[in-house]
């Protein structure tokens, strides 16, 4: 909240959506930081709602989405607003350059794509930040630790799907943004540190966080592609989220991870009414096809990995935050470096 109130932009509200915590943060705020504006819930809403209820409350005609697991620098909010305002009327958002919170020489994310065959792909993950993306690129989205967003733009497409609760919830509202014609950009001198992964330490949570992904990576296909790429790709987009993993859960005879993946199933279709009424508002409305949003470029096999909560890089990965190559061979292909 410190790193909130010292900001260099002069005109900051800061709204807090509180989902029943019981760490005492509340009693916090309200001690320390009396200007912020509270909302309580008295049960735990899920990431959509709870922004969305701020979003509801905040003033502001621009919306700086924050989670509590990251640190944003002084000038994080002025340069991401100095960056947004010289985009066109259809830039709905603007992402800062995120870096690892215990290792910010490294990016987390800055950008990403959606491709054809491999969906949502995190670019530059794992590069070391030599300031080499120092211009502002358009990109199909990025995640969510922290977004600046048109209020107008953003509660005019419905804001997030409270349906999805939490987890990729990001892969939708950049799909559908992109689908109605809007785009966002990057902003690489604003920066934020983010405790990647913070909230899926333990076991249980692995299992939570698997569950959402699942039933929610499957939501955003039959929610927001069109019907035609539905018949083409939702039997593999199926096969390679629910499928193969429900296959080796029942070769390991996981009786939990099983019922797992009958409840995600479950879940969607206890969801298809008000699925089939988002479906029916976008395709009403969208701009551009499903083909022009998808990239067909290879796929790069560079992302680094984690253990033990340290991020691990590849000599290739090192290699190419230092510049030192602009091409590199897997699979028998040759991959150039973006």
């Amino acid at each position: 909240m410190r790193a909130i109130e010292a900001q260099t932009y002069p005109r900051v509200e800061t709204v807090m959506v509180d989902n029943a915590s019981i760490d005492g943060s509340v009693e916090f705020i309200k001690g320390k930081f009396p200007s912020v504006k509270l909302i309580l819930n008295d049960i735990n809403r899920g990431f959509c709602a709870s922004n969305n209820q701020g979003i509801r409350a905040a003033a502001g005609e621009l919306l700086f989405l924050l989670n509590n697991d990251t640190a944003i620098a002084p000038d994080c909010v002025a340069e991401l607003v100095a960056c947004l305002k010289q985009q066109d009327a259809h830039c709905i958002g603007c992402f800062p350059k995120v870096v690892f919170y215990s290792e910010p020489h490294i990016i987390n994310a800055m950008g990403t794509t959606w491709h054809v065959r491999c969906h949502w792909r995190d670019a530059r993950v794992g590069q070391i930040d030599l300031r080499q993306f120092d211009k502002s690129e358009r990109v199909f989205g990025s995640i969510f630790p922290a977004v600046l967003l048109s209020r107008d733009l953003f509660m005019g497409m419905g804001m997030f799907d409270e349906a999805m609760f939490s987890y990729c919830e990001d892969f939708d509202v950049c799909y559908r943004a992109n689908a109605l014609g809007y785009h966002f950009v990057t902003a690489p001198k604003s920066v934020v540190r983010h405790k990647y992964r913070s909230t899926a330490a333990s076991a249980y949570r692995v299992r939570w966080q698997q569950y959402f992904f699942i039933r929610n990576y499957l939501y955003v296909f039959l929610k927001n592609y069109s019907l035609s790429s539905l018949v083409r790709h939702f039997p593999y987009a199926c096969h390679r989220y629910l499928i193969k993993s429900a296959i080796v859960c029942l070769r390991n005879r996981d009786v939990k991870s099983i019922l797992m993946h009958v409840r995600a199933v479950m879940f969607i279709v206890a969801k298809l009414p008000n699925l089939l009424k988002s479906r029916r508002f976008l395709q009403k409305t969208r701009k551009r096809r499903d083909e022009d949003i998808w990239s067909t470029a290879n796929v790069e096999h560079r992302n680094l990995f984690h253990h033990r909560g340290m991020t691990v890089l590849s000599l290739l990965n090192v290699q190419v935050g230092l510049g030192e190559v602009s091409s590199y061979r897997a699979d028998g292909k040759e991959y150039q470096v973006e």
